[in-house]
């Protein structure tokens, strides 16, 4: 077939372009199990949950980079592209570096864009449905970053939400209170604004933080939690699938990997804190 976009006619009036180009010639998409063999080619883009389009008896599957981070991924698109293919680790493309620049990346920081690195990962939620994560960390340990969470998901360890944490205005408080995992933030230490946290070199991931807070108890004998929304799960036998606990596979991988985990400190307890 030759290359090019090619319109097919699915309803009256609707149309779906695709563009199989690819060095060399166009690119044949996989076929799920259950899926008539033969398709052509690949669609360009696809909606967040759409599984495939149907034109006659062919279903043309979405490729991965089609599907948004946050985006649901079907296991008929796992099942036809494989889960490696969803996993990648880059340098940071202008359109990333642009949602971060004057938020989490700011003048001052101690890492230079070079020196940063953009992980495009999946995770599975509670439920067992796959979702695509992203993450900015340093090149230090983005592939330890990604070996580890190619584990998680292989396994099937429930991570709620992975996006970067610009998406929430670079508000550290507003990404743990969203249960948000991440990484890379040029910010101070929550609980310590005189010294600049390891987030702030991209050498720290939060894990689960809503269900695994930071908790010290202050001089006047009160109890600091941060996240605030965090209060109910200091209890550490507070049953919850996103709870990290020492031993579980979270843990035991990212200390494989040579990291140090806040939850095991003797003063403040950071238990979705892993750092290296």
């Amino acid at each position: 077939m030759r290359c090019g976009v090619i319109a097919i006619l699915l309803t009256a009036a609707v149309a779906v372009s695709f563009n199989g180009c690819r060095e060399g010639g166009a690119q044949r998409a996989p076929v799920a199990p259950g899926m008539t063999k033969g398709a052509p080619e690949v669609i360009e883009g696809a909606p967040e949950r759409k599984e495939g389009v149907h034109v006659g008896t062919t279903v043309f599957v979405p490729r991965p980079e089609a599907f948004v981070p946050g985006a649901e991924v079907p296991e008929s698109v796992l099942e036809a592209w494989g889960a490696d293919a969803f996993f990648r680790l880059e340098t940071l493309s202008d359109a990333v570096f642009a949602r971060m620049d004057g938020v989490s990346w700011k003048p001052g920081c101690p890492v230079e864009r070079e020196e940063l690195r953009y992980l495009r990962v999946l995770y599975r939620d509670a439920s067992g449905a796959a979702f695509v994560g992203e993450m900015v960390l340093n090149q230090a340990i983005a592939q330890d970053a990604l070996e580890i969470f190619r584990a998680l998901f292989e396994e099937g360890y429930p991570i709620e939400r992975m996006r970067l944490v610009d998406e929430f205005g670079g508000d550290d408080a507003a990404s743990m209170a969203a249960n948000n995992t991440s990484a890379f933030n040029y910010r101070p230490k929550a609980h310590n604004a005189a010294e600049l946290s390891l987030h702030a070199s991209g050498r720290a991931i939060d894990i689960n933080p809503l269900y695994n807070p930071y908790v010290r108890v202050r001089a006047n004998g009160t109890l600091l939690v941060e996240p605030p929304e965090a209060a109910p799960y200091v209890d550490r036998t507070v049953p919850s699938p996103y709870r990290i606990t020492r031993g579980d596979l979270c843990h035991r991988l990212f200390l494989e990997h040579g990291f140090r985990w806040g939850g095991g400190w003797a003063s403040g307890q950071d238990f979705q804190h892993f750092e290296k």
